[in-house]
């Protein structure tokens, strides 16, 4: 894998950064709940860093080629191959998070850590999946994934700790995730939400408080509502900062135009743009409305 790219972008003197992490997993192309979960889980064989954007010729290490996991279920082994997913890289630049699956097995993906340069890789969450009767999840079994360091220390992740399944989802072996967050020793496992159906990509904006994106059926629609969502890192004052609908809120049969279409069926991976109160997202359309501007 030698990339040979320099665009504009990564000239800009206002991008402070010269590498950055990935995973190289392909996810299956499937319901935005299932993709998570980690026996359909894609395979790849590390986690791996990309430095020297700028010179033109930038340079891909395989981060967790040679790492052993130090401390865990796991431990004395090496994880490749297998699942890995949701990078995140500590305020300091020193230590990476990360969730992986086992690539064969009952898969179910557990929160790790380690040193930027690959050393001390620690196993953070533990846990086997029951695909078999997936609304009877215990602490003991669960997939835990995205996780994200919070200001305070604490780790923020998504985790199906909390049993139960959405309503989209009943009868499938896929329960609902929601927010928890642990020290970074992997101790104190708490659960700082129990919203009914699932949420995605915590992350932390400039104020301190964690951004992320809820699918939240109340008073909305099944299909479209999936929006940025925001709370304290302790999981208090969950707010939808842009409200139940654009206007118009009209949505009775010959009413006139239905609002709700009039935005991103779901927005995802959110990030705060540095020194703003603006936010960098994914936008995605999940079915065709004939009568709508936006179509899948």
């Amino acid at each position: 894998m030698t990339p040979t790219f320099a665009g504009p972008l990564l000239s800009d003197p206002l991008v402070g950064f010269d590498s950055i992490i990935f995973v190289a997993t392909v996810p299956p192309a499937l319901h935005m709940c299932d993709q998570y979960c980690a026996n359909i889980a894609g395979s790849s064989d590390g986690l791996y860093l990309l430095s020297g954007l700028k010179s033109g010729t930038p340079k891909v290490t395989n981060l967790t080629a040679n790492s052993v996991v130090a401390k865990g279920t796991l431990a004395g082994q090496k994880l490749a191959p297998g699942g890995y997913l949701s990078p995140d890289l500590s305020y300091d630049g020193k230590t990476i998070l990360f969730a992986w699956s086992p690539g064969s097995g009952a898969k179910c993906y557990h929160i790790f850590k380690m040193n930027i340069d690959g050393s001390n890789l620690v196993q953070l969450t533990d846990g086997v999946a029951n695909y078999d009767a997936p609304l009877q999840y215990s602490d003991k079994s669960h997939n835990d994934f995205d996780p994200c360091w919070l200001p305070n220390g604490r780790i923020v992740f998504i985790s199906e700790r909390r049993g139960g399944a959405g309503r989209c989802t009943s009868g499938r072996p896929f329960p609902t995730y929601t927010l928890y967050s642990l020290k970074d020793d992997g101790t104190d496992i708490t659960p700082i939400s129990y919203h009914e159906t699932n949420e995605w990509h915590p992350s932390v904006n400039n104020s301190g408080m964690i951004v992320y994106t809820r699918w939240d059926y109340l008073d909305r629609d099944d299909c479209i509502a999936h929006q940025i969502w925001t709370c304290y890192p302790d999981g208090r004052d969950p707010r939808a900062p842009s409200g139940n609908y654009p206007n118009p809120l009209q949505t009775l049969a010959g009413a006139g135009t239905d609002g709700r279409y009039d935005r991103p069926s779901g927005e995802w991976n959110i990030r705060a743009i540095p020194n703003s109160a603006k936010y960098v997202a994914t936008a995605g359309c999940l079915r065709q409305v004939a009568s709508s501007r936006h179509s899948a």
